[in-house]
């Protein structure tokens, strides 16, 4: 699969897991601004490479935004795949997973 970034919309990495902060690490590294989202309480609002972690809820009210789903677990995949449809979100073109 090609992944294609789209500069005219906001990146979002969801999951703040080693594969979270790999991705994370690297997009810092190349100067590349994303948002990140988690549904993890303990992180919701630390500092990670000089990103705050912000809710998975906030996704909704990012405009035009385009996700990496870092997220390997089965069953919080379906769930996030649900969260998605809910938001009118289509595989690919809004969000893509990377596990």
């Amino acid at each position: 699969i090609s992944i294609y970034y789209n500069e005219n919309k906001t990146l979002v990495i969801w999951g703040a897991g080693k594969k979270g902060k790999i991705t994370a690490k690297t997009l810092v590294e190349k100067n590349i601004t994303f948002r990140w989202i988690c549904d993890n309480p303990n992180k919701i609002g630390r500092d990670i490479y000089g990103v705050t972690l912000e809710p998975f809820s906030k996704l909704k009210t990012i405009k035009n935004a385009q996700s990496i789903i870092t997220v390997a677990n089965k069953k919080a995949q379906k769930s996030i795949i649900n969260y998605m449809n809910i938001l009118h979100l289509k595989p690919t073109v809004d969000y893509i997973f990377f596990c």
